[in-house]
């Protein structure tokens, strides 16, 4: 089952749902979310866009955590620290995320690979996403560390 939480703002008050106790401050969270969309990810998204995060977070599938930025954008979280991983990971993380992406009429997908072997990875990981039939001008490949994603972990 998937953690699941959602942040809806209206009128500078948020709304949460979850299923698990929730660590810390929601609109210090929201803000958390905002934060690493916008520094970490390079999202140029207007403010608006921002006032509905939902926030996924799960053991088993494509993906380990999952952001939905305002119904546009969607951010998928894979780990990946072994290349024999590689190819198999985004090739499931892609068919989910662009399905997903264009079933809900998002506007862009990003997939974000965690890892602690960027270098190691990385020739592998591009070309895997880039020679991926559903790789197209909507999707973007980022990565990131452990400590990247270290206060989204909280939420």
């Amino acid at each position: 089952m998937a953690l699941i939480k959602k942040f809806y703002m209206k009128n500078n008050s948020a709304t949460k749902f979850f299923r698990k106790p929730f660590c810390g401050d929601k609109m210090k969270n929201n803000y958390e979310l905002e934060k690493f969309v916008r520094d970490t990810l390079g999202c140029g998204c207007p403010q608006e866009v921002f006032n509905k995060i939902e926030y996924d977070k799960k053991q088993n599938g494509p993906w380990e955590r999952r952001i939905n930025v305002g119904d546009r954008l969607l951010v998928y979280f894979i780990n990946v620290d072994a290349e024999r991983n590689i190819p198999k990971k985004i090739t499931a993380a892609m068919e989910s995320g662009v399905t997903e992406r264009d079933n809900n009429k998002f506007n862009r997908f990003r997939l974000v690979v965690v890892t602690s072997n960027h270098h190691e990875i990385s020739k592998l990981s591009e070309q895997t996403f880039c020679e991926s039939k559903l790789f197209d001008e909507k999707t973007h490949l980022h990565f990131v560390s452990e400590d990247d994603i270290q206060a989204l972990d909280c939420i």
